[in-house]
């Protein structure tokens, strides 16, 4: 029978596995690959600027890959990978730069308003 020591070690190990699991669900990712009809499991870091990229943006390159061939997919990422990931780290640091000045956040958030209101100022003008 475990002492009681041993029993709160016992607990505070559970603990410090469950804290792990819940950092390591958080803050990787996985992807499974079929290679030589096996099934292997790539683990890697979710990056803190992943959540930054845009819908967008997802789309602008997933339109720009080619559709063909898996290795033709593959080598287009490889050879853009730095292109997204720097894209991706630039949208991150602009987005918490505008948490940090609410103004310049508000006023790109309303960027369609301004770009009318801008056109019909210029309109004003050149009619006076």
């Amino acid at each position: 029978m475990p002492s009681l020591e041993q029993f709160n070690e016992l607990q505070r190990d559970s603990k410090f596995r469950e804290n792990a699991l819940e950092f390591f669900q958080k803050y990787t990712g996985t992807i499974e690959i079929v290679k030589n009809n096996r099934s292997e499991t790539v683990s890697f870091p979710l990056l803190p600027y992943a959540e930054a990229f845009t819908k967008q943006q997802q789309n602008g390159a997933f339109c720009n890959m080619p559709l063909g061939k898996t290795k033709a997919k593959l080598d287009y990422f490889t050879e853009n990978c730095i292109d997204i990931l720097q894209t991706m780290e630039n949208e991150y640091v602009f987005a918490k730069t505008l948490k940090h000045y609410p103004l310049v956040g508000a006023i790109t958030k309303h960027l369609a308003l301004w770009k009318t209101l801008e056109f019909y100022m210029v309109l004003i003008l050149l009619t006076t």
